[in-house]
């Protein structure tokens, strides 16, 4: 899932690069402490966003 929604993770998050996406190794949990470290962000809100964008993604057509 993670590398389906890579493009819009790094519009979401400019400072979020493929290394760190690739660090997560899928893992959502890890994806939010990645993210939280570059950004600040809190990890609530990061998880937020990140639930958002999972289920736009598995909400669009096409997709299992």
């Amino acid at each position: 899932m993670v590398h389906r929604i890579r493009g819009r993770l790094r519009s979401l998050w400019g400072g979020l690069t493929d290394d760190d996406i690739e660090k997560a190794q899928g893992d959502l949990e890890r994806l939010v402490g990645i993210i939280q470290e570059r950004t600040g962000e809190s990890a609530e809100e990061v998880r937020r966003r990140l639930q958002e964008l999972v289920r736009e993604e598995e909400g669009r057509p096409g997709r299992p």
